[in-house]
């Protein structure tokens, strides 16, 4: 497992005075790493029990990609929405037995043990104190909050909450993932000196991506696929990111061009966009040869070092989902199981560590591009 490291001196004295403040505060850190989650985890014999918050299409493909694994493993037993009678259509669809008129409600339910969030991105912080408050473990959606600052803050509550938290980062669960991993540490490709990513998905219908009050752009919503893709390759954080793109009339980036430094003659080149279709892949390349992958944030797929192309079927279902491949949402749904079984507060597939990293440089392309959100106004954040 690389180890995720921040060899900016600048970065390491910003971690230390948060330390300070943490403890400062009588807070927990939460940058200390892997630790132990105090409260009673689930029985290995019980299902994970999931409540759903709020109703969404992407909790909706999250649900039908459950039906996927055992119910002797996971079961979804409850769901809230900001209207109750979409809760209950969604409800009667995947027969859900509780349903609740508000996020409080689920928070308070003795039938559920984790809470999936995929609310708008402003509310995610919000939403996952509140479960997290009520003891509940916490599967949050992408990006996990709107800044570093919200991050920290997060983190800090769920560990002082002896309760796990995760970022949905459901790229690193599946099993793609981890026969790159094993290529790389194998020095299959050698170092690992480059990294190019696109994607680029036209979306300009799709409200929430267009809109600054509602947390959009193409940073949060599209680049943090290519950003932990690049980190994740070469295993530690970039000293220096370099952002330049377009913004649209309501202040959010539509496309971003990025460069991320990783050290001397070490980088990651990332294309994104929100308005035009990109071919869409991920290339590794190292001083031996190259990794090519195709939809690399749930690829099936990988042209190895010597050109073979290797196949990684996902989970098959009669279900279908609202978006291509999602039912390997199964595989980070078995990946949170696990965690919670083993007492863990955090994934070893994507960690807090990792969480903190992604969002300090998401600040930093934010920043030079120009995209403020609310949220900001008061965390010091793209000033």
């Amino acid at each position: 497992m690389h180890k995720f490291w921040l060899p900016n001196l600048q970065r390491t004295r910003f971690f230390s005075i948060r330390h300070l403040s943490c403890m400062q505060n009588g807070r927990v850190c939460p940058c200390s790493g892997t630790k132990s989650i105090d409260n009673k985890p689930t029985e290995s014999e019980k299902p994970l029990r999931w409540g759903m918050a709020p109703v969404s299409l992407i909790a909706d493909d999250f649900v039908t990609a459950l039906q996927v694994l055992s119910d002797r493993h996971h079961m979804v037993t409850a769901c809230t929405s900001y209207y109750q009678s979409v809760a209950r259509t969604f409800a009667n669809k995947h027969n859900i037995p509780h349903v609740y008129s508000s996020f409080e409600d689920l928070a308070r339910s003795k039938d559920v043990d984790v809470v999936f969030i995929s609310s708008l991105n402003p509310f995610h912080l919000e939403i996952s104190r509140l479960m997290l408050d009520h003891g509940k473990h916490v599967l949050c959606e992408k990006p996990l909050c709107m800044n570093e600052d919200q991050v920290i803050q997060l983190i800090g509550h769920s560990h002082s909450k002896g309760c796990f938290l995760m970022e949905g980062i459901w790229s690193r669960c599946v099993p793609a993932y981890q026969y790159i991993r094993k290529q790389i540490e194998a020095g299959a490709l050698g170092e690992v000196v480059k990294v190019n990513c696109t994607l680029g998905l036209p979306m300009q219908k799709v409200v929430r991506v267009m809109r600054r009050s509602l947390g959009g752009g193409v940073t949060l919503e599209l680049g943090v696929y290519a950003l932990q893709f690049a980190m994740w390759a070469f295993g530690y954080a970039p000293h220096n990111v370099i952002a330049h793109g377009k913004l649209n009339e309501d202040g959010v980036d539509e496309e971003a061009n990025i460069v991320m430094k990783f050290g001397p003659e070490r980088e990651a080149e990332i294309m994104l966009s929100c308005t035009k279709r990109f071919d869409n892949k991920a290339v590794i390349k190292g001083t031996k040869g190259s990794i090519v992958v195709p939809d690399y944030w749930c690829p099936a797929r990988v042209i190895d070092v010597d050109g073979e192309e290797k196949e990684f079927p996902l989970p098959h279902s009669d279900l279908s989902t609202y978006l291509p491949n999602r039912l390997a949402l199964s595989f980070e749904a078995e990946e949170v199981r696990r965690c919670i079984s083993e007492h863990k507060a955090q994934s070893d597939l994507f960690t807090h560590k990792e969480s903190l990293a992604l969002s300090y440089i998401e600040d930093q392309i934010r920043r030079q591009l120009g995209v403020v959100y609310a949220e900001d106004e008061t965390a010091n954040v793209c000033r």
